[in-house]
């Protein structure tokens, strides 16, 4: 089936005509077979399998575009943060200008969060954890929603995220209209019951689009290959006569004889080991000249080792990726992969899930891993085998693919064709009984007010998938009910959950608790701290030592609390990635991105530490400085610079020298830097980066003004009311703008009565609304495009050609997109001298009158609104 076919599905040609920009023009068999299927099109659940590389998320992506391009919203839900860092790309380049606004929610971004409780979005990539804790903050969001994509949904028996990823489903189900659920999974021995449970239409693929040839790697010079799917063998010859006691020396020998055009994917499963062997490796090719925009590109990393071995080894087409890289030096490493600059990738198993670097070879190097529960190596599973497998094959460019497992010992060939190559994958079983901690789980479910009794919460944990394939069918029900009787009596005695007339409702503690997903454990370790201390006895160094041991931060690395109290104060105080890198990794690997990620968690600790503080009625210093450390954890710059972090444009260092420079000029407010001549960053920063800089603070704006336009949308389609007069104010510039601003204030249902005045002195006439204490005088005006905020100089001149004679009990100026900083310490400065002024961005007007549509707002409210306030009416004035 052609790509271009997909019009019969309700597909706009231009989103046919990006995905053949992208290659894709034919359809897999399981994309054929999915986007024909007559009950998906419908909106009925479905569970897609497939085998890793046939092409299954891209039917997720297709049935999201679907939705979000008819102005529905969906959520596509991915297990890991590097994964949703690349959907968010992919997607925001592919459709961030076909109308449909992108949004990303994980450990690594939570700026778009507000817009995804408000539902301003079209698409919204969410990691399972991210989504959970905004359900208890908003609870609509998924009913809000069209459609719910599960990408990687085997990860239900994951004795990690498993149990969370089965309760959102649990409760996704319990809705009423419940969104469409499609999930996508590896291929799998046995459903075990899920699909029954889901209540879904299996959709399933047994054949790859390419064929892979498997094989174990046991020191001979000639190995042999299994084509499983079409049960075919063959012998190759790869050149390896290496002995099976070195690896290293096998891996050598296997890259020699790649030919140039080939590409290969290592995969080691300790972090050191991938570094180790990328740096050996490099050692033993030849050169390759790159094209002199790859070193550029490498220079736009952040000082740190990975940036040092790109810089020496790229020309030996070599290069590492684990968990240690920040996101910016992971989407770098795939990108020169994709584009055939990098031949070869070491990495761990983290890339073998979802993310798309599909190679020609793919070598498994070790098939057993250190278990730290265990203190011992455990074989990998057949499930993560295959997903590293499955990387081999490129679609419309290879005819097939190879993968290679690397025997131990002499005489493992036999054993490993069996486990592996010939090995079924796990069932799919629920993760909830390996471990049974209810205590988070029922603090959760009693917080979104999905039950308030005893009763209730376990007939909810009846409707999961743990209790139609393990409790009930195993007699183990009595069990299920006692470990949830235990923990609600645990949450009372811990003060976060209070009972009344046999009914349960969060304490205002409680409500922290579960909205910020931390362990009960933790979360009384941080109400301890937040209790008896004040933050303004304490060094910087202390508070992070007071969280620096809890559960949540004893995996990372440096792995003493002290150390990484230590290394956290450094990061605050800007000191470089490189020094830290090197100080802090004597003993193990420690990557820019573990410092990132170190930074990320002690922000969340923090932040709950302030709602706590917030909650117990805390000093007000004491949680602005918990909150304003915690945003200087996460970037590790100071509080002035975090808004610019957030754009996430320019590095750290680079971010750095806009207040630390030989110059002493300070470069902080993003306005005053997208109107500053770019001779002022000689010697503090490159032209590119200050160019860089300025798109993505142009960029910023004009994505917000579009997701804010959606959201709105929706809701007007909801409402079945005046939606082409809210596109209209969105849309519209110059005259035209003030035109379609008095349309909709005096649409139906929004009433205003405005009216233009009659005579005016110069420009368009202004519209007067009859307020409670006079007349209020409304002035209008909209930058040419969307990227530059409204400057003070255009609010004056609008206010200026008004020329009213009457008594005005308040002067408006609505503006598209928002108002310059300057527009706004202006007017604030103006009526803290008496005059009556208020700046209003176009999206607070249409909020403000679409609450009054929906009964939200009276309209003598809306006016007030108008009327009452100066200086300036942001979103967060109106509570969304």
């Amino acid at each position: 089936m052609r790509g271009k076919e997909l019009t019969t599905f309700g597909i706009s040609p231009q989103f046919i005509d990006a995905w053949k920009s992208k290659g894709i023009e034919d359809l897999t068999e399981i994309q054929e077979v999915a986007l024909t299927d007559p009950s998906l099109r419908q909106g009925q659940n479905a569970l897609i399998v497939a085998p890793t590389s046939s092409g299954k998320t891209f039917i997720g992506e297709v049935l999201a575009v679907r939705a979000a391009s008819t102005l529905h919203r969906a959520i596509y839900l991915v297990p890991y943060k590097a994964l949703a860092d690349e959907k968010y790309l992919e997607f925001y380049e592919t459709y961030g200008d076909l109308g449909i606004s992108i949004v990303v929610s994980s450990g690594d971004h939570a700026e778009f969060d507000a817009e995804i409780r408000r539902g301003d979005f079209g698409i919204a990539v969410i990691v399972y954890e991210k989504l959970a804790l905004l359900l208890v903050q908003s609870p609509g969001i998924i009913s809000d929603c069209h459609l719910v994509v599960v990408d990687e949904a085997q990860l239900i028996r994951d004795r990690d995220r498993g149990a969370l990823l089965e309760l959102l489903l649990t409760k996704i189900k319990r809705l009423d209209p419940s969104p469409q659920i499609v999930c996508l999974s590896a291929t799998v021995s046995d459903l075990g019951g899920f699909d029954s449970w889901l209540q879904a239409k299996v959709i399933e693929a047994k054949d790859r689009p390419v064929p892979l040839w498997e094989g174990v790697v046991e020191g001979f010079k000639s190995v042999n290959l299994h084509n499983v799917a079409d049960n075919q063998a063959k012998t190759s010859d790869f050149g390896v006569a290496a002995s099976v006691e070195n690896h290293e020396t096998v891996l050598e020998e296997l890259v020699k004889h790649l030919l140039p055009e080939e590409q290969m994917l290592i995969f080691r499963t300790q972090v050191d080991a991938t570094e180790r062997t990328a740096a050996r490796l490099a050692q033993a090719v030849a050169h390759r000249p790159v094209p002199r925009d790859v070193q550029d590109r490498i220079m736009t990393l952040e000082d740190s080792p990975l940036r040092s071995f790109l810089e020496k080894h790229i020309e030996r087409r070599i290069a590492y990726h684990n968990a240690g890289l920040s996101p910016e030096e992971r989407r770098l490493v795939e990108a020169l992969f994709r584009e055939g600059i990098l031949q070869v990738i070491v990495t761990t198993t983290t890339l073998a899930a979802g993310v798309n670097l599909p190679a020609d070879k793919v070598v498994i190097a070790d098939f057993k891993r250190y278990d730290q529960l265990r203190r011992t190596r455990v074989a990998i599973d057949v499930a993560e085998y295959r997903n590293c497998a499955g990387r081999a094959g490129r679609y419309g460019k290879r005819a097939a693919g190879t993968s290679l497992l690397l025997a131990e010992t002499a005489g493992q060939t036999q054993i490993l064709e069996s486990e592996y190559i010939y090995g079924n994958p796990p069932k799919l079983d629920s993760a909830i009984p390996m471990r049974p901690d209810f205590a988070t789980h029922v603090l959760g479910v009693i917080a979104e007010q999905l039950a308030d009794t005893k009763f209730d919460i376990i007939e909810l944990f009846r409707e999961s998938f743990a209790f139609a394939s393990f409790y009930q069918p195993g007699g183990y029900e009595t069990l299920m009910v006692e470990a949830i009787d235990s923990e609600i009596k645990r949450l009372l005695e811990l003060g976060l959950v209070e009972e009344e007339d046999d009914r349960f409702k969060v304490t205002p503690l409680g409500r922290v608790a579960a909205r910020s997903g931390v362990s009960i454990e933790t979360f009384g370790v941080l109400e301890s701290f937040v209790s008896n201390n004040s933050m303004d006895t304490l060094s910087v160094q202390d508070i992070f030592h007071a969280i620096a041991d809890v559960s949540e931060m004893k995996p990372l690395r440096p792995f003493s609390a002290a150390q990484r109290a230590e290394l956290l104060t450094r990061w605050v105080q800007g000191e470089s990635a490189m020094i830290l890198t090197r100080n802090y990794s004597k003993k193990y690997s420690l990557g820019y991105g573990r410092i990132k990620n170190l930074g990320e968690v002690a922000e969340w600790l923090l932040s709950t530490a302030a709602q706590i503080g917030i909650t117990i009625g805390a000093k007000s210093q004491d949680i602005e400085r918990l909150i304003r450390l915690a945003q200087e954890a996460h970037f590790g710059v100071p509080m002035e610079l975090v808004e610019l972090a957030r754009l996430r444009v320019i590095q750290r260092s680079d971010l750095l020298r806009l207040i630390n420079n030989e110059k002493g000029i300070k470069f902080t407010e993003p306005h005053e830097i997208l109107d500053a001549d770019p001779g002022l960053f000689i010697d503090i920063m490159a032209p590119q980066k200050v160019i860089a800089l300025k798109e993505g603070i142009a960029r910023s704006i004009c994505d917000t003004l579009k997701r804010r336009k959606v959201g709105h949308l929706i809701r007007c389609d909801k409402l079945a009311a005046i939606r082409p007069l809210v596109e209209r104010v969105y849309d519209a510039h110059g005259t035209d703008f003030d035109r379609a601003l008095e349309e909709f204030l005096n649409a139906p249902m929004v009433e205003l009565q405005v009216r233009r005045f009659t005579r005016q002195p110069s420009g368009q006439p202004d519209l007067e609304l009859r307020g409670m204490r006079g007349t209020i005088v409304i002035s209008a005006t909209a930058s040419q495009n969307d990227q530059k905020p409204v400057a003070w100089d255009k609010c004056r001149e609008v206010l200026g050609s008004v020329g009213y004679c009457g008594t005005a009990s308040n002067f408006v100026v609505i503006g598209k997109p928002h108002f310059h900083k300057s527009a706004i310490d202006n007017a604030r400065e103006l009526t803290s001298k008496g005059t009556n002024l208020l700046l209003v961005p176009v999206d607070v007007v249409v909020e403000l009158c679409l609450k009054k549509v929906e009964g939200r707002l009276s309209g003598q409210g809306l006016i007030s609104e108008l009327e009452d306030t100066h200086g300036i009416l942001n979103r967060e004035d109106l509570g969304y």
